[in-house]
């Protein structure tokens, strides 16, 4: 529970997505072009069903630079630029078997680090028809 001085609902999110353990992406919501107030706001104002408990996201979090780019489409320039993993694998796109895992937190000085928790998936194959 946050007092109302305590909430900054404007604040700077720090963001990272490892995909098999490995960090692809790490950047902030620092640049987002619509704050999430400004977000709800364009939901409710078209008629969204918003409810209390509703999951809300952002969508892509994307930084100025390659590596704090926030999809990995833009991270390989639509795939014409592969990213080297440390292991010298040179990847393009997720494929079958990669465990995607998004963290976050929120932090300013002189109040304690909010976590935001993980959110994590596995990329499975399609199913055979």
């Amino acid at each position: 529970h946050l007092a109302a001085d305590e909430w900054d609902p404007e604040a700077d999110h720090e963001m990272t997505v490892t995909v098999d353990g490995e960090v692809w992406s790490r950047g902030t919501t620092a640049g987002r072009r619509w704050t999430f107030g400004q977000m709800l706001a364009h939901h409710a104002s078209n008629g969204c069903n918003l409810q209390p408990g509703d999951l809300f996201g952002s969508g892509t979090v994307s930084g100025p630079s390659r590596e704090s780019y926030g999809c990995l489409l833009e991270i390989t320039r639509r795939g014409e630029e592969p990213l080297e993993l440390p292991s010298g694998e040179r990847r393009t796109f997720l494929e079958d078997g990669d465990e995607v895992t998004l963290h976050g937190f929120c932090e300013r000085e002189g109040y304690r680090r909010i976590g935001l928790g993980e959110c994590r998936g596995r990329v499975e194959p399609a199913p055979r028809l």
